[in-house]
Parts: structure tokens; C-alpha cells; sequence
């Protein structure tokens, strides 16, 4: 769902690229949107956001940012343990 609202995001910001004062907050929305994609945390602030500054596709995007997507995975690395020095007395 975080690809629909970047691909939204992405849309929106090209059409209201005629007017120079919108894009000073939907570039970095769509941005910080990008930012997104992998990151199972929520973003209630972005999707508030988007909804107040993102016009007509901005709207949809701060819904989808919104609810909380189970499906995304984080792939975490293995865990190295280093072997500690023996500082014994």
C-alpha cells in the first residue's frame, strides 16, 4: 500500500508542479514518502500531512500512510558476536 501512496504522492506532486508555492511541501512530502516504503514503523504524521497539504491524490496517499501494513518485513542481518578479550588479573 506504501507503493500506491508514493506512486500518488509522485502524481500529485507532478500536477501541481504549474504552481511554484505547493511544491515547496510536496516535494518533501513525496520524499519523506520514498523514505517509507521499507519501514515497518507507522507514519501517522506523514499521512496527516498528506492529507492536509496533498491535494486531491495527497488525500488518498495520507489514508493509505495511515493504515498499518502487517505484510512489510524487515530483513535483519545476522548477529555477530566478536569474541571479547580475556582480561582477567
Amino acid at each position: 500500500m506504501r507503493q500506491v501512496s508514493y506512486g500518488l504522492m509522485i502524481a500529485g506532486t507532478v500536477l501541481t508542479s504549474v504552481f511554484i508555492l505547493p511544491l515547496a511541501w510536496m516535494i518533501p512530502l513525496t520524499v519523506l514518502t520514498k523514505k517509507q516504503l521499507n519501514n515497518p514503523k507507522g507514519s501517522v504524521g506523514l499521512g496527516v500531512c498528506c492529507i492536509l497539504f496533498g491535494f486531491m491524490f495527497g488525500i488518498v496517499a495520507g489514508i493509505l500512510l495511515l493504515i498499518t501494513d502487517e505484510s512489510i518485513k524487515v530483513e535483519e542481518g545476522p548477529i555477530i558476536n566478536s569474541p571479547q578479550p580475556n582480561i582477567s588479573n
